[in-house]
This record gives structure tokens, C-alpha cells and sequence, in this order.
């Protein structure tokens, strides 16, 4: 509530500081009480506690009013102590300086958000700023066009009102000479609610699309740091991860421009994780539909694949989790998309085993016997109570088996995927996962993911770990694992995932997936098979997608009525 006043505090912010420069110049006058020693350092404490509290109520609204207070009151300070030498019975005192000074520095390690639960974005260009809102502040409900809600913006050509409770709050005006009118309202409302919540909203800033890199197709001479940090408010250490990502891009492209990628989707599951979103069926629960699925499949494939204008360059089987398929299927599945797309040009070949309790030697042998180059054996973390809690059946030795397994049947590149967020873990279990791969010779590739809470999923929104607590995790991880020779070579972002960061691929040199970088970049076209999967072929700038049936019934039976 106290928010809506801050401009009545400007003169008293003012009033306190001519108070307290008057009191400061009067002669000393003894009035022979002491309390305790060091007495008036408590009072000096006092005064500039209040000056402190005032000017932050009264310059709540204004960027870096701490930085701005804090040097101000450094220079009132230094300049109050230098007068003393002036003053009968009065003498400078470096101690009453940092008396003065430590108000002013309590308010850098305490935030003062505004409290609110809804807010509107109404007026010109408000579906962008709804889209900004609403993607990168979690927890809070936005609306666009009704003005209701504690918080409500009206923008128009000119201005950008922000209303607090009925009453104005501020008001930040438009930039007519900027080219995109639309992205500069972005800029303010997005400056505006890191004001509010007093803090910065996002690593990301402006960049809250799925795929933020490719901003940097636009900039000009590539030059980075200056326009991401000034147009977009990405934080630096995530516009030099952009940049390498991009010049890993920049060096994939020309090996699979003009050509197809193939993606397998296997839609079942030995059991559903909590965090899960994806098309996913218990294996058990819809094994009736299991032989009819993969007839389905294979029928799609024989049918689609000759279709295809370009070569293939790559196939990827994910899922879902493919190793739940029977050894007989996975070699009939893998032999129809072999024989028709052919594997001598391929540039990889990817097998999103996942889950390690059904790691197999015959199964890894089987991959190997098709040309699988790359295989996914995914953890996600070590740590026994979170695997329960997630709802993973496999334990750390799965894990460790599953990894030996593959390694020792010699495949080329070996991904370890890990989730940061995950309910109970902290820094500490963050840091043991990595270690425990990192101790793995074999593993060349390693993914990180953020927490992304999905409607679709049993864990919900809730249980996720603080953002700065995770940053740290990311940190030290970037830090970790660039030591140990791997370097980030592709991300993307979600929506509502945890911390605002990202989901990044980390590889050795040489090893990176040409597929995920292909995928994320849209660099060729992918063709989907099975149940979910997306068809997107690339039309001019722009991607043209198509989607798979994510029903499995539905899928079975549109596959039927078109092959037969």
C-alpha cells in the first residue's frame, strides 16, 4: 500500500536531509547523560536509518535509486564530517561516517517487491507485452484488456501508465524516433516490473522465445554484447553463451542445409515420471496397443520415407523411452528406417535410450548392427530419494550398469541428460550429479535441463527450487564443465521454467549433436514419425509444421486409413 504514496516522501526524504544537516552543524552541547559507551554512534545509526528508509520509499520507482542513494549519502556523509573540524566542540570521526553509511548499504542485501497477484496490460501492442509478462514472471496471473487486477498498464503511442490499486504508480513515456515502437513498450514494461518486483525478472531478459539465439542472425557485424545487453537486457554471461552457440551453428549448418532429418517418436513408457509432459503411455497399462503401434510405425515409415524430396542426413529416436521396445521390434523398426532412408551419408544416428534399468547388451549391440552412432543414457540425477520422488524406477547403479553397457559396446558419442530443480535438491546434489559423470570417461556429451513444470505433468508448479539457488547450479556447471574440456554448443528455453534459464547441451570438441543443433536452429527439415511427432519443413524464412496424432488409438487408426 505504501508504494502508491512515494511521492509524498520526495520532501520528506528532503526535509530529513536538511534536518539532519542542521542538527549536524549546531555546537556540541554536553548534556552529561551516557547511556553506554559509543552512544552516539547508535544515534548517527538512527538518523541516517531514517534518511535511508524515506529516500528508498521516495525514489522506489526510479533504476538504481540504491546505487544513486548510496553515493549520495557518501558524499553528504563525507561532506558533513569534513565540517565538523569547523564547529566548536565538534571533530570529524571516520566511525560516524560508517555509522551514517551501513543504512544505505543494508538496502542492497533487501528487496522490496511490490505485493501483487493479478496484473492488465491494456491499449497499443498489448498481446506483446502480455506474451512478456506472462512468460517470464511465474506465479502470477496476466491479463490483457479487461484493467483489472492490483496492477493495471495502459499504454498508448505516447505513454505507458502504470496504475497500482486505483492510483497511479508511474509513468514512463514512448520513444516515437525508435524504429520498432512495439519492442521499446516491451523494454519499458519489462524494465518497469523488474522495479516492481526489485529485482532483475530474468537472465534472459527480452529473450523469452524457445529459441534465443537466433536473435543473432539479425545483429549487425554479430556484434553481441552491446546490443543483447541494450535492446534485449540479456545478462552478459548469457550473451556469451549465445555466441558460442552460434558458432557452433554457424559450423553444422553447411552439412545438413538442403537435407532431412528423421525423427522416430516411441510413445511408451515403463512408468511416467513426475515432471513429464511429453506423449507418453505405460507400456503395461496399454500393451494391447503396443503390436498394433509399432505395425503402424513401420507401415508410416515404408510409405513416407521414399516420399521425401531430400536426403537424410540424421535420424533420431526419442520418445517416450525406445527401449521399451522388444529387441525383434526395435530390429524391425530400425531396419524399415535404414533401408529406406539409407545410412551411408548419414551424419549421425541417434538412440534416446533414457531410461538405464532397460539397458540391455543385446539391445546396445542391436543399435550398433544398425549404425547408431550416438545413444542418450539419461539419469537425470543420482540421488536415490529424488529418483523415488520423481517416480523413476531405476537406481544410481542402473545408471552406472546402463553406462558401462554402452560404453563397452562402442558407441562414439554417449549423452547424459540431468534435470536442475528437481524437488529436495540443492547446490550440493546438483554438484554430485556432475561429478558422477564427469568421473565417466565415456560420456562426451552432457545436457542440462532446468526444471519446466507442464500442466500435462503430476508435480504441477510447485516444489521447484529458487532461482538464485539454481543459478549457481548453472554457474557452476558452466565454470565445471568447460574445465573439463566440454563447451555449450546448443539451448532452449520454456515457458514457466524454473529460474527463467535454459536447457543447454554441453560436448567435447567434435562431438556435438548435429541433430539437436539442426533442430533447434531450424537449419533443415525434420520429418516426424509416430505418435506426437511434428513434420516441420522449411518454407523461405519461415517453417511450415505438421503433427502426428498424439492419441495412440487415433494415431493407429489414421495410419491404418492411410497405408492400409
Amino acid at each position: 500500500m505504501l508504494w502508491r504514496y512515494h511521492k509524498f516522501f520526495v520532501p520528506v526524504f528532503f526535509v530529513c536531509l536538511l534536518a539532519i544537516g542542521t542538527i549536524s552543524k549546531l555546537p556540541d552541547v554536553d548534556l552529561h547523560i551516557t547511556l553506554f559507551e559509543g552512544q552516539d554512534k547508535l544515534f548517527h545509526f538512527f538518523e541516517y536509518t531514517l534518511l535511508a528508509i524515506t529516500g528508498n520509499i521516495a525514489f522506489r520507482f526510479v533504476p538504481r535509486r540504491r546505487w544513486k542513494l548510496f553515493l549520495f549519502a557518501l558524499l553528504f556523509i563525507a561532506v558533513d564530517e569534513l565540517f565538523q573540524a569547523y564547529i566548536p566542540g565538534r571533530d570529524p570521526d571516520f566511525w560516524d561516517g560508517v555509522a551514517d553509511l551501513i543504512p544505505f548499504l543494508l538496502l542492497f542485501a533487501t528487496r522490496f517487491p511490490v505485493p501483487y497477484k493479478r496484473a492488465d496490460v491494456s491499449g497499443f501492442e498489448e498481446t506483446k507485452a502480455f506474451e512478456l509478462l506472462r512468460s517470464v514472471i511465474p506465479g502470477k496471473k496476466f491479463t490483457h484488456g479487461r484493467k483489472e487486477g492490483e496492477i493495471c498498464i495502459e499504454i498508448t503511442e505516447k505513454e505507458i501508465r502504470f496504475n497500482y490499486l486505483g492510483k497511479p504508480l508511474f509513468t514512463r513515456s514512448v520513444d516515437a524516433s525508435f524504429n520498432d515502437r512495439g519492442h521499446f513498450i516491451k523494454r519499458e514494461i519489462y524494465d518497469a516490473f523488474s522495479l516492481i518486483h526489485d529485482r532483475r525478472l530474468s537472465p534472459w531478459g527480452l529473450l523469452f522465445q524457445t529459441r534465443p539465439h537466433k536473435v543473432m542472425h539479425y545483429l549487425p557485424g554479430k556484434e553481441a554484447l552491446g546490443p543483447l545487453r541494450e535492446l534485449f537486457r540479456v545478462r552478459k554471461d548469457k550473451v556469451r553463451l549465445l555466441e558460442q552457440v552460434y558458432r557452433t551453428e554457424e559450423k553444422i549448418l553447411p552439412r545438413v542445409e538442403g537435407t532431412t532429418a528423421l525423427y522416430i517418436g516411441i510413445p511408451f513408457c515403463p512408468s511416467r515420471c513426475a515432471y513429464c509432459s511429453f506423449t507418453s503411455y505405460s507400456k503395461e497399462k496399454y500393451s494391447r496397443y503396443y503390436k498394433p503401434f509399432v505395425e503402424a510405425l513401420c507401415r508410416e515409415m515404408e510409405e513416407r520415407i521414399p516420399l521425401l524430396e531430400q536426403s537424410v542426413s540424421m535420424i533420431y529416436m526419442g520418445g517416450g523411452t525406445p527401449f521399451t521396445l522388444e529387441d525383434r521390434d526395435m530390429e524391425r523398426v530400425l531396419g524399415v528406417a535404414t533401408r529406406k532412408a539409407g545410412v551411408s551419408s548419414l551424419l549421425e544416428f541417434t538412440v534416446e535410450a533414457g531410461r538405464p534399468e532397460l539397458f540391455t547388451k543385446e539391445k546396445c549391440e542391436l543399435l550398433k548392427k544398425f549404425g547408431v552412432n550416438r545413444i542418450a543414457v539419461n539419469p537425470q540425477t543420482i540421488h536415490p530419494s529424488t529418483l523415488e520422488r520423481i517416480g523413476r524406477l531405476a537406481t544410481r547403479e542402473d545408471f552406472i550398469r546402463a553406462y558401462e553397457t554402452a560404453f563397452e559396446t562402442g558407441f562414439e558419442i554417449i549423452n547424459a541428460d540431468i534435470i536442475f530443480g528437481l524437488p529436495g535438491e540443492k547446490f550440493s546434489h546438483h554438484k554430485a550429479t556432475l561429478k558422477a559423470l564427469l568421473g565417466l570417461e565415456g560420456i562426451n556429451n552432457i545436457t542440462i535441463h532446468a526444471l519446466a513444470p507442464k500442466r500435462g505433468s503430476e508435480m504441477g508448479f510447485h516444489g521447484t527450487e529458487k532461482r538464485r539457488s539454481l543459478e549457481r547450479s548453472f554457474d557452476y556447471a558452466y565454470r565445471t564443465l568447460n574445465r573439463h574440456g566440454f563447451s555449450p554448443y546448443y539451448l532452449y528455453k520454456q515457458r514457466h521454467i524454473a529460474g527463467n534459464l535454459e536447457n543447454i547441451g554441453y560436448s567435447r570438441e567434435g562431438k556435438e549433436s548435429c541433430y539437436n543443433v539442426a533442430m533447434i536452429g531450424e537449419l533443415c527439415n525434420i520429418a516426424g514419425f509416430g505418435v506426437g511427432s511434428s513434420t516441420k519443413i522449411k518454407r523461405g524464412l519461415g517453417v511450415e509444421t505438421r503433427k502426428n496424432p498424439k492419441d495412440l488409438t487415433l494415431y493407429i487408426e489414421t495410419m491404418r486409413k492411410l497405408y492400409g
